[in-house]
């Protein structure tokens, strides 16, 4: 819909009109500004820093770590003040119960994948495979998450890496049993390492530390690491090197954010 559509929509007679951008494209962001300019509507993006969004009197400041954390950010600058906020949904206990049966009692840290997505995002069964395969050498316990969408099948990632762990709906769940699981796992894991999609904004809402391997499935590393006939040695190192900063990274950033969440 155009924007003048949507602003003519709700507009009211003697009163400012506000519009909230949660998208994170910078261009369109830009490009909304720039044509809401003159128009005395006040626009307020998801913006690096606010910079789309700075009025005198209003300091500069950086965005918050979490996407909940920062699209609360943009109502509270409406507001001019703090507001309370809890995002986190709640988790029923037995989807927890059932979480934790199938975590397992090893020690080892989780790290949960998913590659499947619309379009042509989804992850091959080889680069998750390959990625499965160096976590788990480097200590991880790995769980694919199967959820909607085009991607590899479980039997296929079994055949290639028969020490993952597939989670799907094969269990038996309803939809909304399926989803309180995930969110259990999310609350147990050290990181979720996935494509874009929903399970990102689903392990949002109990602080997942995430990462999108957008940018990863299509680096030379994982390429080569993956591709039939080539030597993996050079590549699968540097790989696993990766899998382990990233884990790492996140596991760190999740915990700093879950401690500042609930600090007083």
């Amino acid at each position: 819909m155009p924007l003048s559509a949507i602003l003519a929509e709700f507009a009211r007679p003697g009163g400012q009109t506000t519009v909230v951008d949660f998208r994170a494209g910078v261009p369109g962001l830009m490009v909304t500004a720039l044509q809401l300019v003159g128009r005395g509507v006040r626009y307020e993006p998801n913006f690096a820093g606010h910079l789309l969004s700075l009025r005198w009197g209003t300091r500069w400041t950086l965005r918050p770590e979490h996407n909940a954390w920062r699209y609360h950010r943009l109502i509270e600058r409406l507001a001019g003040r703090h507001l309370p906020f809890d995002h986190r949904l709640d988790v029923p206990q037995p989807a927890r119960a059932l979480a934790r049966r199938l975590r397992g009692t090893g020690d080892r840290p989780l790290i949960l994948l998913g590659g499947n997505a619309r379009g042509n995002k989804f992850m091959s069964e080889a680069q998750v495979a390959a990625m499965a395969g160096n976590l788990i050498d480097a200590g991880y316990q790995v769980l694919y998450l199967v959820t909607p969408g085009d991607g590899p099948t479980p039997q296929a990632l079994l055949a290639r890496e028969s020490r993952l762990s597939v989670i799907s709906p094969e269990l038996g769940l309803g939809v909304e049993p399926f989803g309180d699981l995930l969110l259990a796992l999310g609350e147990m894991t050290a990181a979720y390492v996935g494509m874009e999609g929903g399970l990102g904004h689903l392990f949002a809402t109990v602080m997942t530390p995430t990462g999108d391997r957008q940018q990863w499935r299509q680096s030379r590393a994982v390429a080569a690491a993956v591709e039939p006939g080539r030597s993996g040695d050079g590549a699968e190192a540097r790989q696993n090197s990766q899998c382990r900063r990233h884990a790492g990274r996140g596991h760190s950033r999740g915990h700093a954010s879950l401690a500042r969440r609930r600090s007083p």
